[in-house]
């Protein structure tokens, strides 16, 4: 090493090393910094993948629980409030899930009657936020993280409604999520290393954690910017340092909406996504480095070596080719002459010999690598692999036969199939008859048969047989088995499953159903069809022209097109129409119907509940007829207090048409009568006639009993009233403004009920004036379209307003703030808006008096139960 030097051509070379290292250098960076990118995006999109197939874990779960309540809804036992039959029943609920830490049902006031497991003393769930929803919403509630409620265990509670048939709540489910379970359920998704799965509720508070579940799980973190972040942004990315102060990548998701809504956070490690990148930079300098020292190395050695010694370095490539190195070579380029054509056909020949040498190599290791390959694949395929010849004697046998079946391959080999009995007696004659097939030179494929361990236990296998040729004939069958025991047993459970909710299907009185969704031919219906129309199971199933001629031929062609429309869009729907029961009485039923679709998307069955709602539409007809009634008093009552209008609005014709006829009289007995004089007062008795059948024709319409549905123009009704009430709205000094929108469409609706509706609120309205100046006695009437579908009026007075009782209660029967009032014009008017597909309610002006809206649907859709 003490001849180096830095000069002449040993310089240059190692500078052009250098040159050409610096910029692979530089492109090492580059690459690294592309790479930490493309992991930190691809880790983010991994975590809310992963935050989203939780989520869709989630949401089964909960549909499978809602389906559960609501099959409890339907029982007769929970309506009755039958304490030890619910119990009993959740206690058997609860023997058949594993998801669950208990089952309750409350009374409407909150008062536990049956639960699961017991509880010793009085429960109310009356103060808790979810049951109070349930109230409100009457529908499905997913209720907040509690310990103890219901069961011993961290749970969220679900709560469900069971109504009536006249749609009273009669009790309240709750179901006690187990969060332990859910954690184990939703942890199905596998999770790189380091990962943490974070489930936290609306209000930040955290109810699952993996791992750590009891160090974190009940505490509200919504001061946390990851919870802040994720509790307002709901879906998305980003890359915090994490509640364990570990940095990490997170994606999160969100389920569900307002108090209900769930944030589910999926967090990697920024360590475990840089993992490669870590690994790769070490690499590739480390290899730079090598590469680097080498070079610089061989350019130091290319000079010495091509230049000093050229004689030496042939002559030692001789004797090392004479000793069996066949891999020395001279380098031509630095000789010339003799020397040069010596060392060229050196190399020429210690190429050819080593080619020679290495392509024998190459062939014995190819040999080497295809039989351990091989070797490798038979003896550690978890499938068990035998031969045996036409004798059926065993030729050879994988080392799996060991974990399969117990046994050693040593003690199967030259043994027959019979006397080995590791196939049971009932299946060993199939083997034996398949064999012979495939000594016939036919494959076998896939059939399964009952297996005997060799510690006496049954396992189950898959035996695909082929046959194994040689000169054109079979000498030996070559089998695969397959265990399938698990399997096997998960289709037994899966039997015995359906079985359980099959009785429990069988047992409740409405009628549910399967059926094709193309021909809706039912395919299974459960025994509530001989209740509800008379006919045996068999008979239903065998006869798929039944429903179709069951429907009501008054309904049958709207209720046949309302499927057809569902079909066509697969929507789910409710269809309330008659039938005509086996015995030709007449029921009305109510069926709820949706489709049920397969993993590719494709609708594979029609499902529904039908329930006989008679009692129900009985009782509403008695409930419209008594409405129609009390409307119909109610319009009397309104009428006394403008009869006296009325009779002045009449009065005034009438005394026209006398003085217009006096007139005609004294003028025809005059000596020459003017007969365009008598024309004109004949026409003006004519013009007053028609004025007062006009004001008597709105008085007997405002008075009949009823009227039916009908295409409205609601500006038209208002003007209609107006003319009505307008002797009554001058006597009153009150002045009404109208602003009526000519652009609102037309509603369908009943007039005179309307009208009824407009009369109250102007009625009122003039009531709440009458205290005021005449001159501040102002009403404004005003029609817009300020709500999808739907048109606005509101009814406003310039008067005191009402208080915040007033507000609360005007709509309420027999409430009334005027001394002589009957409580009774608000609320018939409240349930005629209602019978419209509206609402109604009132505000305080901020600049004084009050304002009552009501609103119309514009199109008023006609529903099958119609």
């Amino acid at each position: 090493m003490k001849n180096i030097s830095f000069t002449g051509l040993h310089a240059r070379l190692m500078l052009l090393v250098l040159a050409v290292i610096v910029p692979a250098l530089g492109l090492i960076f580059y690459h690294r910094m592309e790479d930490k990118n493309a992991d930190r995006l691809q880790a983010l999109y991994d975590a809310r993948r992963l935050a989203r197939n939780v989520s869709s874990l989630y949401e089964h779960t909960i549909m499978e629980i809602r389906h559960i309540l609501f099959t409890l809804s339907q029982m007769p036992q929970f309506h009755a409030q039958d304490s030890a039959a619910c119990s009993k029943i959740f206690a058997d609920l609860l023997k058949q899930t594993e998801n669950f830490s208990g089952f309750a049902a409350a009374k409407p006031s909150g008062e536990v009657f049956a639960s699961a497991p017991p509880i010793t003393k009085p429960v109310s769930f009356s103060n808790l936020s979810w049951f109070q929803r349930v109230l409100q919403t009457r529908g499905f509630t997913i209720g907040e993280y509690s310990l103890g409620r219901i069961g011993d265990k961290p749970t969220i509670v679900l709560g469900y409604p069971a109504l009536d048939d006249t749609a009273q709540l009669t009790t309240v489910f709750a179901a006690g999520l187990d969060l332990e379970r859910l954690q184990r359920m939703l942890l199905g998704v596998s999770l790189p290393d380091g990962a943490i799965l974070i489930v936290i509720d609306s209000d930040g508070t955290i109810i699952l954690h993996f791992p750590d579940l009891e160090k974190f799980v009940g505490n509200r973190m919504s001061d946390k910017i990851i919870v802040q972040t994720v509790l307002t942004q709901k879906d998305g990315v980003m890359e915090e340092v994490g509640l364990d102060r570990v940095p990490r990548l997170y994606g999160y998701t969100t389920v569900g909406s307002g108090i209900e809504a769930i944030h589910i956070i999926v967090g990697i490690p920024a360590q475990v996504a840089y993992a490669d990148l870590k690994r790769n930079t070490i690499r590739d300098f480390t290899l730079l480095g090598l590469v680097s020292a080498l070079a610089l190395l061989g350019a130091w050695l290319f000079g010495k070596i091509f230049i000093i010694s050229p004689v030496n370095r042939l002559l030692d490539a001789t004797k090392q080719l004479a000793g069996g190195d066949l891999t020395v070579r001279v380098n031509r380029s630095a000789n010339t002459g003799e020397l040069g054509l010596l060392a060229l056909h050196f190399d020429k020949m210690a190429g050819a010999l080593q080619r020679r040498e290495e392509e024998r190599k190459l062939a014995t290791e190819a040999l080497r690598e295809n039989e351990e390959k091989y070797r490798l694949h038979f003896e550690n395929i978890s499938d068990m692999i035998f031969s045996y010849d036409q004798e059926f004697r065993i030729l050879s046998v994988s080392p799996s036969l060991e974990r399969m079946l117990g046994y050693k391959p040593e003690e199967f080999i030259g043994k027959s199939l019979a006397e080995l009995n590791i196939i049971s007696r009932d299946d060993l004659q199939r083997v034996f008859s398949d064999a012979t097939q495939v000594f016939a030179g036919k494959n076998i494929d896939s059939t399964t048969h009952e297996f005997v361990t060799g510690d006496g236990a049954r396992k189950y296998g898959e035996l695909s047989s082929a046959p194994l040729f040689r000169d054109g004939r079979v000498v030996a069958v070559v089998s695969v088995v397959r265990d399938v025991t698990a399997r096997k047993c998960a289709e037994e459970s899966l039997r015995l499953s359906e079985g359980k909710y099959r009785a429990l299907t069988e047992s409740l009185a409405d009628l549910i159903y399967r059926a094709d969704p193309e021909t809706f031919a039912a395919t299974y219906v459960n025994k509530a069809v001989e209740r509800i129309y008379g006919y045996s199971v068999d008979e239903w199933l065998r006869d798929s022209s039944l429903r179709e001629k069951a429907i009501h031929p008054e309904d049958r062609e709207r209720v046949l097109a309302f499927y057809g429309k569902a079909q066509k869009a697969v929507h789910d729907g409710i269809a309330e129409y008659r039938i005509i029961r086996r015995d030709g009485e007449m029921r009305w039923i109510s069926d709820r119907f949706a489709w049920e679709k397969g993993t590719c998307g494709k609708v594979v069955s029609f499902n529904g509940i039908m329930s006989d709602i008679t009692e129900h539409r009985q009782a509403e007809q008695a409930l419209r007829q008594q409405r129609e009634e009390l409307s119909r008093f109610g319009r009397l009552a309104t009428v006394g207090e403008f009869a006296a209008s009325v009779a002045h609005e009449i009065n005034q014709p009438l005394t026209a048409i006398l003085n217009n006829a006096q007139a005609a009289k004294r003028i025809l007995s005059s000596d020459t009568p003017d007969i365009d004089e008598v024309s004109a007062c004949l026409q003006d008795i004519i013009d007053d006639d028609q004025r007062a059948v006009e004001v008597i024709r709105h008085l007997r319409s405002f008075l009949k009993r009823q009227d039916a549905y009908r295409t409205i123009d609601i500006n038209t009704v208002i003007e209609e009233v107006l003319k009505i009430l307008y002797r009554e709205i001058v006597d009153r000094q009150v002045r009404v403004t109208s602003y009526l929108s000519p652009d609102i469409p037309h509603i369908e609706g009943r007039r005179i009920e309307l009208q009824q509706v407009l009369m109250n609120l102007i009625l009122n309205g003039c009531d709440a004036l009458m205290n005021l100046d005449p001159q501040r006695r102002q009403m404004h009437i005003r029609t817009s379209v300020d709500e999808p579908n739907s048109i606005v009026v509101a009814v406003q007075d310039s008067g005191t307003g009402l208080d915040k009782i007033e507000i609360d209660r005007v709509f309420e029967p027999y409430y009334t703030t005027k001394i002589e009032g009957l409580g009774v014009g608000l609320s018939i008017s409240k349930s005629i808006i209602a019978a419209h597909g509206g609402r109604i309610w009132a505000v305080n002006n901020h600049e004084g008096g009050a304002t009552f809206y009501f609103t119309l649907p514009i199109s008023k859709e006609k529903a099958v139960s119609s």
